[in-house]
């Protein structure tokens, strides 16, 4: 495994550590990812963590946000991914937009780090068809940018780039891949598939706002009721919905399905090579009697180093069924 590099939020490199007993990345799509790290108490890992707060840990193309340390009877160092930092942005409320969600998000990130001269965007994946999107609160930049990228199944990431000193936000899109992830094909053993239909809801209320009108002056919400016309009878299953118009309680309701799952170990996949974040690749569980095979898109990978053992773990998406 490469080493493990610590710099500060001014690019300057603290310390370079070879010798550690574990790490661990949880790299994402369209997430915060995690990072976490083993070191002997002897480590220069230890002075600079407890003397430096902002600090970034780099492992060849990784890199994190450090968050905190614990010694016990090593030294654990935790971190979570660069684009942590949006959570420790506000975006307020704004009308809708239009354009692609790569020329949205980035502008957003920009005017959110516009007190930062090298917080910069890439905007080379202003790709894609154009949509409308707006905000009708105060919320974090991580929970904007995630739903807005959503929209068109991208995902993103933060670089940190200590040669040019730049912080540098990008947007992920992944292609769909000729791979046949199986237990036939060896690249992965111990298949798991799961079925869930607990949060499955067909129709629901939601409180309709009311506008103002010469006739009535009177403003609030009333409440409305709102349906996916999908099922009836026993089989329509009601709840109580976000939003205050029909459009934004349905997209509430679209959300709330019965969801299918496939957990899969990794047997022979390598990231980079077979996969990227984002990509598409075929899964094919067979039990019993049953073949279930679903496009999956890869939304995470946990790369792991211990006792001189490393590997990786792909994660795929959960299906959403209407």
């Amino acid at each position: 495994m490469e080493d493990i590099r610590f710099y500060n939020f001014e690019f300057k490199l603290l310390c370079i550590e070879s010798l550690f007993l574990s790490v661990n990345w949880r790299i994402k799509y369209n997430e915060v990812g995690q990072f976490e790290a083993h070191f002997p108490l002897t480590s220069e890992v230890f002075k600079i963590v407890a003397e430096n707060p902002y600090l970034v840990a780099v492992q060849g193309k990784q890199a994190a946000i450090v968050t905190g340390f614990q010694a016990m009877e090593d030294l654990a160092v935790f971190g979570r991914s660069l684009n942590w930092l949006f959570t420790k942005r506000i975006v307020p409320d704004f009308e809708p937009v239009t354009g692609t969600v790569g020329k949205i998000t980035c502008d957003l990130v920009e005017n959110a780090f516009l007190d930062v001269e090298n917080f910069v965007v890439d905007g080379s994946l202003d790709k894609g068809e154009e949509v409308s999107f707006s905000q009708k609160e105060y919320r974090t930049l991580a929970d904007v940018v995630k739903e807005c990228l959503k929209l068109q199944g991208a995902g993103h990431e933060v670089q940190f780039d200590p040669q040019h000193k730049l912080w540098i936000y990008r947007v992920v899109i992944g292609q769909e891949q000729p791979v046949m992830v199986s237990e036939d094909n060896r690249n992965v053993t111990a298949t798991e598939w799961s079925s869930d239909l607990l949060d499955l809801c067909t129709a629901g209320w939601y409180q309709q706002k009311q506008e103002s009108t010469e006739e009535n002056r009177e403003t609030g919400a009333i409440w409305t009721f709102a349906d996916s016309e999908k099922e009836e009878g026993i089989y329509r299953w009601d709840c109580l919905l976000q939003g205050e118009t029909e459009a934004e309680a349905l997209q509430d309701l679209s959300q709330k399905t019965k969801t299918s799952k496939i957990v899969a170990q990794n047997a022979d996949l390598a990231w980079h090579t077979d996969y990227e974040l984002g990509d598409m690749v075929r899964v094919q569980v067979k039990k019993g009697d049953l073949l279930q095979t679903a496009k999956k898109r890869v939304i995470g990978v946990h790369l792991w180093y211990e006792e001189g053992q490393k590997g990786e773990q792909p994660e795929f998406e959960s299906d959403e069924e209407a």
